[in-house]
């Protein structure tokens, strides 16, 4: 994790839970023409953003990079997230900006495309 800004909301009820849920959907759906300048395949450093069950919105930044991700990115894509969630209604959106973490795959052409199966050719 590099840095978490905002505020999640204490909530109990499940119900109450799924509607912040879906609120952060808003939110993000409202942003993400904005986000989309910053992704990898633009030339930035972002690999994904999305939701999190767990009530928060989260910025993935490449794993890859050997640079450090600055604070006036941070704080840029957060008044992105920010300046959306004011117009509909929250305040200090939960935001989590992370690095990607790589994942080796140790899948090999002896594997077959079948889900845990290995080919007998």
């Amino acid at each position: 994790m590099i840095e978490t800004l905002g505020t999640v909301p204490v909530i109990t009820d499940d119900k109450e839970k799924v509607e912040w849920l879906n609120t952060l959907v808003k939110c993000m759906k409202e942003s993400e023409d904005e986000l989309h300048l910053y992704m990898k395949e633009k030339g930035g450093p972002l690999t994904g953003f999305g939701i999190n069950y767990e009530g928060y919105l989260f910025i993935e930044f490449d794993g890859d990079t050997k640079e450090s991700i600055d604070e006036a990115t941070i704080e840029d894509l957060y008044n992105i997230i920010d300046t959306d969630a004011k117009d509909i209604g929250i305040d200090k959106p939960p935001v989590v900006f992370k690095k990607e973490i790589t994942v080796l795959n140790a899948r090999t052409d002896d594997i077959d495309p079948l889900i845990g199966g290995i080919d007998h050719r």
